[in-house]
């Protein structure tokens, strides 16, 4: 997630970031404060909450791109974006910490 604070504007981003984020600066127009969390959790985790999500061998797919996914963002995301870890937790709890990451 990619938060950007400028004076025309919040804007928000999801999971492509990482290869985005300078062109999103700019097309705010002025000097934005930039704030990016990736959101994590175990490939166990993901797993089975993809298989809450999907049936039958359609949850075996989502699962190897989720994973491919997963380990790509990894290597992409530069060292000062913020991990945020997700597994275990409330949406409220999560959002909790999210809101003291962003201040």
């Amino acid at each position: 997630m990619l938060l950007i604070w400028g004076r025309s504007g919040v804007e928000k981003s999801s999971i492509a970031f990482e290869l985005h984020a300078q062109q999103l600066v700019a097309a705010m127009g002025d000097e934005p404060r930039v704030v990016a969390v990736l959101l994590t959790a175990t490939v166990e985790t993901a797993q089975a909450r993809l298989g809450r999500r999907s049936a039958g061998t359609d949850v075996l797919e989502h699962i190897k791109r989720s994973n491919a996914r997963a380990r790509e963002l990894d290597a992409l995301t530069p060292e000062w974006v913020h991990r945020l870890v997700t597994d275990g937790r409330s949406v409220i709890d999560a959002a909790t910490q999210l809101r003291s990451i962003i201040g």
